[in-house]
């Protein structure tokens, strides 16, 4: 079981800020592939958004085109974020 602090200081080597020990190699590198992998959750968000999209043209209440504006903007934010750490995680990848 690592640490909070452990955890933020691989994830920082994964995202090319500090250098990995080698004892923690592998552990960083499983955690790269956990990233590399958590693109499908930009697809799943767009997919949720859809059937939100469809709720509100089914019944117009402002209640659900809230909830279609919060996730829409949530959706904006996060996607671009998973998709970098992604780049990132791919590159550490490459170079171990």
């Amino acid at each position: 079981m690592l640490t909070p602090a452990q955890r933020r200081q691989l994830l920082a080597g994964v995202r090319g800020r500090r250098p990995v020990e080698p004892e923690r190699l592998p552990l960083a590198r499983l955690l790269a592939e956990q990233l590399v992998h958590q693109r499908a959750q930009v697809v799943m968000s767009a997919g949720l958004g859809i059937l939100f999209a469809g709720t509100w043209v089914a019944e117009q209440t402002a209640t659900r085109l809230t909830v279609l504006l919060l996730w829409a903007a949530v959706a904006c934010v996060a996607g671009p974020l998973i998709e970098r750490d992604a780049r990132r995680a791919r590159r550490f990848l490459d170079r171990t």
